[in-house]
């Protein structure tokens, strides 16, 4: 059993020296007796890990982690061996956290993982599926209360959630503060939740790619909800502005958003897939994010979205955060995500999904009539606005949105395509997903018909205006994503 835990360890990214440091905790000093005082313990552990560490950079040893891009796509980048252990503290700290984030993830391993207990902080994992089991959310309130837990770590969708759990008779004074990353966080739901905990929220950012987080909420400054906080001890982080080349040209001022560029000894060096360290990876060390972003006057970092995710309307930058702020001041609202639809005009149109939450009720008509009085700007109104039964997310509880986008594609196309083929007495399907070549593919079926030059070219003259690769088929390829 224990040879199959080294391996698993191993294969979820965690290096040989860094499984010994378990193996040797668990495995030699527990079956002695009661086992260790845990403030010992805690010391032990900090200490093998900060000598894993030496060992590692000696040996020249790197670790994969795989990490998720905005097309769907996945790609391995490497940590070199003082990454993770550069984020750990030879500090004790009596506290109780909730995890459930999986061991393949950075948050789980790292951030949730060899981090906290370097701290000597005892974990407690939610559930085995972590937070993807919906009975972990619905007793979480009970598990605080029976762990006596100090630190509420999750995903902002998991909190979002909670706030429909009542906290009924748990007692959750235990609590001193809640943490949170991996998506910025909805202020409403942070407000909701601080007046529910009676605590200060902290909020990080970060990246695989950082290793961990490079901001952070500060633990005892005034709450700043919404903030990514400041950036932390050893980690260099700005917002610039790029050149036509993706070089850095400038730094903003403050209040300026740009682009969030991070540096320091956690960033990685780069990917193992070279041709995806094009654009981010960038001279003198420094890592493009994607991310844009704004440091106001007191330091604090203020995501406003992802360059990626700019809805661009007639030339006009529409930035979703705006749509889905809005939108989350709805009582009904649980997850709000805002993308944009191919537009033969201006490009492109704001549209939004939502998830309601549990027994609630609102159309999306209402919807639509709601976010219209709440959005400042007129040209960010959605076009369309859609109830999903449950919004896509990735492992770690991130909304997926290029599953939204494919979506928001098959629906464009659909609607253009479908009275051809009907006219031809044909059953049409789009489907549209990732691409390693092209980014994003459309694959056009058309039952079992035969696809002649003449329908071949009406295709092409309804798709022209639009920038997406797409694919003729004759037969049914179609791919269930999204179920509105």
């Amino acid at each position: 059993m224990v040879g199959h835990e080294l391996h698993l360890a191993q294969r979820q990214g965690m290096d040989s020296l860094t499984v010994v440091m378990f193996f040797v905790l668990a495995v030699v000093l527990f079956p002695f007796g009661v086992g260790p005082d845990p403030v010992i313990l805690a010391r032990i552990a900090a200490g093998v890990i900060w000598v894993a560490a030496l060992l590692a950079s000696m040996l020249s040893l790197e670790r994969l982690f795989q990490t998720d891009f905005e097309d769907g796509s996945l790609e391995l980048l490497v940590l070199t061996p003082m990454l993770p252990e550069a984020m750990v503290l030879a500090k004790v700290a009596a506290h109780w956290l909730t995890t459930g984030l999986p061991l393949f993830h950075i948050g789980g391993s790292i951030v949730c993982g060899i981090v906290p207990l370097a701290h000597g902080t005892t974990l407690v994992i939610v559930s085995p599926a972590g937070f993807r089991d919906p009975t972990s959310v619905r007793d979480m309130w009970q598990i605080v209360h029976h762990h006596r837990i100090t630190i509420m770590g999750t995903v902002p969708t998991v909190f979002g959630a909670l706030l429909n759990i009542p906290v009924g008779n748990a007692d959750i004074s235990s609590v001193r503060f809640g943490f949170t990353g991996g998506a910025p966080l909805p202020r409403e739901v942070g407000k909701a939740l601080m007046k529910t905990l009676g605590k200060p929220l902290l909020e990080g950012y970060g990246m695989t790619e950082t290793t961990s987080f490079v901001t952070m909420s500060p633990r005892d400054g005034e709450p700043a909800v919404g903030s990514a906080g400041i950036v932390m001890p050893h980690c260099r982080v700005r917002t610039v502005e790029l050149d036509a080349g993706g070089q850095i040209l400038r730094d903003c001022e403050v209040d300026e958003i740009g682009v969030v560029v991070m540096g320091g000894p956690s960033v990685t060096p780069g990917y193992v897939q070279t041709q995806y360290n094009d654009g981010a990876m960038l001279a003198d060390g420094w890592l493009n994010s994607g991310d844009l972003g704004r440091f106001d006057g007191d330091g604090l970092l203020w995501l406003t979205g992802r360059a990626k995710d700019s809805i661009i309307r007639g030339g006009h930058n529409i930035d979703p955060a705006v749509i889905e702020e809005a939108l989350h001041q709805h009582p009904a609202v649980e997850l709000a995500a805002a993308v944009g639809k191919p537009d033969a005009y201006a490009g492109e149109l704001p549209i939004a999904y939502v998830q309601l939450k549990p027994g609630a009720e609102a159309s999306a008509e209402e919807l639509q009539a709601f976010v219209r009085e709440h959005i400042p700007e007129r040209a960010a109104n959605p076009a369309n606005l859609f109830l999903l039964d449950t919004m896509p997310q990735t492992a770690v509880g991130k909304i997926f949105k290029p599953a939204l986008r494919w979506d928001a594609i098959e629906r464009v196309y659909g609607e253009l395509l479908v009275p051809l083929a009907r006219e031809a007495g044909l059953e049409i399907t789009v489907a549209a997903g990732a691409s390693d070549m092209h980014g994003t593919l459309v694959t056009i079926s058309l039952g079992n018909g035969a696809i002649d030059g003449q329908l071949r070219g009406q295709i092409e003259v309804l798709l022209a205006p639009f920038s997406f690769k797409f694919e003729l088929l004759s037969h049914s390829t179609r791919l269930n994503r999204i179920k509105p």
